[in-house]
């Protein structure tokens, strides 16, 4: 059972992507399918972090352990996870609308004149390293959280 919980999120995104397609082939507006997207992967997220939540809980108190869960640390540690993963998945949107924008006008300008290619490159670095700032912010927080928690 526990292994078969495991394809459940794979499941709803499947879900997800085919009901993306479906209102794709109905002509609907490109912000609804976007926000259907981001709903959807919001709910998947939230459904495992539930998850893997009740089973550290019932972990715990089968052992007798009902510090790790209920002390200050765990609130702290909870919250850490929760900002290293707005860190990066943040960073990883605002890339996305970066280089959504760039790249296009970078082809376009190669296109007329082959010498801009450098120059055009330069934007999509830009882009690509906001993602990079948010993977290095969400590195230091997970290491803060590991010397916040005593773990060595």
């Amino acid at each position: 059972m526990a292994d078969l919980i495991n394809f459940v999120p794979v499941v709803f995104i499947l879900i997800s992507a085919l009901f993306a397609l479906y209102l794709a082939k109905k002509k609907i507006n490109k912000k609804i399918l976007f926000l259907s997207q981001i709903i959807s992967t919001f709910l998947v997220s939230a459904g495992i972090f539930a998850h893997k939540a009740s089973n550290l809980v019932m972990a715990a108190e089968s052992s007798g352990v009902s510090n790790a869960v209920t002390g200050d640390k765990s609130i702290g540690f909870s919250i850490g996870l929760i900002a290293a993963a707005l860190a990066l998945g943040l960073a990883a949107l605002a890339a996305g609308v970066a280089l959504a924008s760039a790249i296009p006008a970078a082809i376009a300008a190669m296109s007329e004149n082959e010498k801009t290619f450098g120059k055009s490159m330069v934007f999509a670095i830009f882009g690509e390293a906001i993602v990079l700032y948010g993977f290095l912010i969400a590195i230091f927080i997970l290491n803060k959280l590991d010397m916040f928690i005593g773990v060595n």
